[in-house]
């Protein structure tokens, strides 16, 4: 098994829409011109987890500046990055990351998340911080996170509104970079 973290090319939206379709219910997911806007944007931040070259998982970012309190409106879905990202900004933002189903269980997720994060470290030496919009349902998604000892620093009050299920509480996690004294 060939595993390789690259970035994204807008010739890979369908793969991106299909993991986006799979991996979250209708209502939280992104439609296909905010993951386009955020390819053209910021490439380097739309990173694609490929397995023998099948696209298996993605995670997508942006980097903002710094904000202490955080602006809880700019986590909103269907932003457009452009309204945000600054590449001489300190902060990594995790706007999305996911694995097709029948790839999970693996440390692929885990593996991708730590990759992407030190691939965007080494590349945007500037960066102080990273920060995340998690659904506090999410177990193994918090387990990443709690893995690389982000803290929750505030909660959006039912944030995640998934068609025909409860809304559910967006809990912002950060930890301060880079990834150090943290095992792979």
């Amino acid at each position: 098994m060939n595993l390789e973290v690259v970035s994204a090319t807008p010739a890979d939206l369908k793969s991106i829409m299909k993991l986006e379709h799979e991996g979250f219910v209708a209502g939280i997911r992104e439609n296909a011109e905010v993951f386009l806007r955020r390819v053209e944007v910021f490439p380097n931040g739309f990173l694609l987890l490929k397995r023998d070259d099948a696209v298996v998982g993605y995670l997508s970012s942006e980097i903002w500046p710094y904000r202490d309190p955080f602006e809880p409106d700019w986590f909103l879905l269907g932003h457009d990055i452009s309204t945000r990202h600054k590449a001489d900004g300190d902060e990594l933002y995790v706007s999305s990351m996911t694995i097709l189903p029948e790839f999970r269980g693996q440390g692929m997720g885990s593996d991708l998340f730590r990759t992407a994060l030190r691939q965007l470290e080494e590349r945007y030496n500037g960066l102080h911080s990273c920060i995340l919009l998690v659904n506090e349902r999410w177990d193994h998604a918090r387990r990443i996170y709690d893995s690389l000892e982000f803290r929750r620093i505030g909660t959006l009050k039912q944030f995640f509104q998934p068609q025909g299920l409860p809304a559910s509480d967006g809990w912002i996690c950060r930890r301060p970079l880079p990834l150090t004294n943290v095992s792979t």
